[in-house]
């Protein structure tokens, strides 16, 4: 009995399937809350499904494994001639639109986790019975082969913001999609950290900041800042006016110039912001540009704070961080 290897590459990364070419994948359409390596599973070799489509099969039973020599499959001739047909392998379509669905996860996705109540009840999931800690984030356990800036959808930006930040290796700490919306979900994984980068996603706009300094602890009922930070400035990567990624320099650095403002958690809407030039808010159309950018920093657009959304005031879709 032969052995065949087979090397994908999806959202996952590259995934190496070592599977003996006389099983085949019993039933995988009914296995469809399996974890993913036993979907991954369902690959089998052409030479496996043409002797399977052409054997008797056995009737199912639900006590079998999982995966089973082809003497024992509840696959149907039909439905083994069903399957989508590549090079070396037999995919099933439910492993196609499986992986399809999960692929997704890489784009700019706009989705927030917001709590319910302010004692952290359960959040409601996808899967049925889990709860969302703000200190998970699952996507960095399943990214394995992928870099920060493509798991959250923003590799096209990855090389200019690596000519900005003298850093080899970001790591992502900090999603709204993934962690809590909210002053105390992004305190828990920033307080305490330098060389931090902000990225907040509205609509079709894209920019953030750059903070050199160790973020101080919070203040649970007011506002703590980042001062004298040499280092620090603000950008945009896409605009409503197709300006090109730009960075933009404070115009005078020194023991009382105010760069990152951090909330306390006891904060009712106001999570972060970048002093004189963005105020994230959890409610919509509540986040606001400062209309004073300009004269904080040097503006080589002619925009104003217009280059950041086109407006004053927008609601915040995603807002993310990255730490050195």
């Amino acid at each position: 009995m032969s052995n065949i290897t087979i090397n994908t590459i999806n959202n996952y990364g590259i995934i190496s399937i070592h599977k003996n070419a006389s099983y085949q994948q019993d039933n995988l359409d009914t296995k469809t809350q399996r974890l993913i390596p036993q979907k991954l599973s369902g690959f089998q070799s052409s030479e496996s499904v043409s002797k399977s489509a052409t054997q008797p099969q056995t009737p199912c039973n639900p006590a079998n494994s999982f995966l089973e020599p082809y003497s024992k499959s509840c696959s149907s001739p039909a439905d083994n001639l069903k399957k989508v047909k590549t090079e070396s392998t037999i995919l099933n379509p439910s492993v196609i639109s499986f992986l399809s669905k999960h692929h997704k996860q890489s784009s700019l996705s706009t989705t927030k986790l917001r709590r319910q109540t302010v004692d952290d009840t359960i959040i409601k999931q996808k899967s049925p019975g889990k709860t969302n800690p703000s200190t998970t984030f699952t996507p960095l356990s399943l990214n394995l082969f992928q870099g920060p800036f493509e798991i959250v959808g923003l590799s096209k930006y990855e090389t200019v913001l690596k000519q900005w930040i003298p850093s080899i290796q970001m790591k992502l700490i900090y999603d709204s999609s993934q962690q809590f919306f909210d002053s105390r979900g992004f305190n828990e994984k920033v307080c305490g950290r330098k060389n931090l980068l902000i990225i907040v996603v509205s609509g079709k706009s894209i920019f953030g900041s750059w903070h050199s300094k160790q973020i101080p602890k919070e203040k649970k009922d007011g506002f703590v800042y980042v001062k004298n930070d040499e280092n620090h400035f603000v950008f945009t990567l896409r605009n409503i006016y197709n300006i090109n990624p730009t960075k933009f320099l404070p115009r005078e650095v020194n023991k009382y110039s105010k760069s990152l403002c951090l909330s306390g958690s006891k904060s009712s809407t106001c999570i972060v912001g970048c002093y004189s030039c963005y105020f994230v808010e959890t409610l919509d159309n509540e986040s606001t540009v400062d209309w004073s950018f300009s004269s904080t920093y040097r503006d080589t657009s002619g925009k104003g704070h217009l280059i950041f959304t086109g407006k004053q005031a927008f609601t915040t879709d995603r807002l993310l961080a990255f730490s050195v």
